[in-house]
């Protein structure tokens, strides 16, 4: 597929996820056309552009803390006290850092699912709580994983990254200077 892209003589956007020093990239550039490599690690990126002498933008891409009603704003059918639930039941399994970073990999320490789906109310009048956890199950599971993009490029951020990636490409259609 890179030999293909590389050949192409209309300029293309490409994004390289988790790109470190990968010298495709330099082929890309060096063929007309533009990046967006998305990279955990600073020092990988002035690296690999310092070496090659290439001019960059970086903009870091923050983990997403959890709050009382973090579940509740992202998934509006989660109830507000659903979602206190899942930030205290984080908060006391220490699951989450100083910071509200969730601590652990949701994909690789499975105990958050026994601890946050209990099978019996929690709490005295909590069936409703209990109803409302079960039906979003699946959602707020994916949430987790989501939230967990700490060091990996979730949905939310690699939208963020293909808006700005979309301004990016607008703002270079009025440019001149891009015109050959």
């Amino acid at each position: 597929m890179l030999p293909k892209l590389i050949a192409s003589k209309q300029p293309k956007y490409v994004l390289f996820s988790l790109c470190g020093k990968t010298i495709e990239m330099k082929a890309v550039l060096d063929n007309g056309h533009r990046v967006i490599g998305i990279e955990g690690s600073q020092t990988a990126i002035e690296a690999f552009f310092n070496e090659n002498q290439i001019l960059y933008n970086s903009f870091p891409i923050e983990p997403i803390a959890i709050s009382r009603t973090t579940f509740n704003e992202r998934i509006p059918s989660v109830l507000s006290e659903t979602s206190h639930f899942l930030f205290y039941r984080l908060q006391q399994r220490n699951w989450m850092n100083f910071y509200d970073y969730l601590a652990f990999n949701p994909r690789r320490q499975l105990s958050w699912k026994t601890f946050l789906f209990p099978s019996t109310a929690p709490y005295s009048n909590g069936d409703k709580m209990l109803k409302n956890l079960n039906k979003n199950h699946d959602v707020i599971c994916d949430l987790l994983n989501t939230i967990y993009g700490e060091h990996e490029i979730s949905y939310e951020r690699s939208f963020e990254v293909l808006m700005w990636l979309q301004n990016v490409y607008r703002s270079s259609l009025n440019r001149t200077d891009l015109i050959k």
